[in-house]
């Protein structure tokens, strides 16, 4: 059985969406502890991750004492650069493949039925677990 791990990295649970032989099977939003545990139990030959980029995102946030605010998304996108970079650790040290994807347009985040007559999925999603289906349709196509 083909598994690939959608991923939409976050600071404190990504969002991930599980395609078995390119069928959506599973959404949720887990910390990496839980991701690791999913890798441990996993019986699959073939599992890959298809990750969103959140690297690729070169933006300049700068922090002035009118506008804390951009300082605070910089620091934020930091966060979440960094969750990414952990993810690809443990997947370099365990030797599971990744993919990486830019950010695009395009993507289910903010389109749930898009997402549903793509994916045919009929469960509850949110946007972090819509944009984790997207980069794992990504892979499979």
């Amino acid at each position: 059985m083909d598994i690939i791990v959608g991923v939409d990295p976050d600071s404190t649970a990504h969002g991930i969406a599980i395609y078995k032989d390119g069928n959506l099977t599973e959404l949720h939003t887990w910390a990496l502890p839980e991701i690791i545990a999913y890798l441990r139990d996993s019986t699959a030959d073939n599992i890959t991750f298809s990750i969103e980029d959140v690297k690729a995102n070169k933006g300049i946030f700068r922090s002035h004492n009118k506008n804390r605010a951009m300082g605070e998304i910089g620091r934020r996108l930091g966060m979440v650069q960094q969750s990414q970079v952990e993810l690809e650790r443990i997947l370099d040290f365990i030797g599971i493949p990744y993919k990486l994807f830019k950010p695009q347009r395009g993507n289910w985040a903010k389109c749930k039925q898009q997402f549903e007559k793509v994916t045919k999925w009929q469960g509850r999603s949110n946007a972090d677990t819509r944009s984790a289906a997207f980069m794992g349709w990504l892979a499979i196509r």
